[in-house]
């Protein structure tokens, strides 16, 4: 989370609208590369294999449908089944 804050930071300062492989990198090396979690491992964002997503390679997600109120006729809450027509009218 403090990489991803550290280059937050950083793009606004920079007038930049996203993060990027080269904030995050920076990041890393501020945050992690000192550190006894950081030491003797590479920076992920720096390697080749970092491949970063871009707007068009994002998929829309498929809005869900609401679920509608029902016009159903009243239930028996006792189990669940369909009152009849005797029954409502003892109600």
């Amino acid at each position: 989370m403090e990489i991803v804050r550290e280059a937050a930071f950083r793009a606004i300062d920079t007038g930049c609208n996203s993060l990027n492989s080269a904030l995050l990198a920076t990041a890393y090396e501020n945050r992690l590369a000192g550190t006894d979690i950081g030491e003797g491992k590479v920076n992920p964002f720096s390697t080749p294999n970092f491949t970063q997503a871009t707007v068009d390679q994002l998929k829309p997600t498929q809005k869900k449908k609401r679920r509608s109120h029902s016009t159903q006729p009243p239930s028996d809450k006792k189990n669940g089944r369909k009152k009849s027509q005797e029954e409502k009218k003892k109600d």
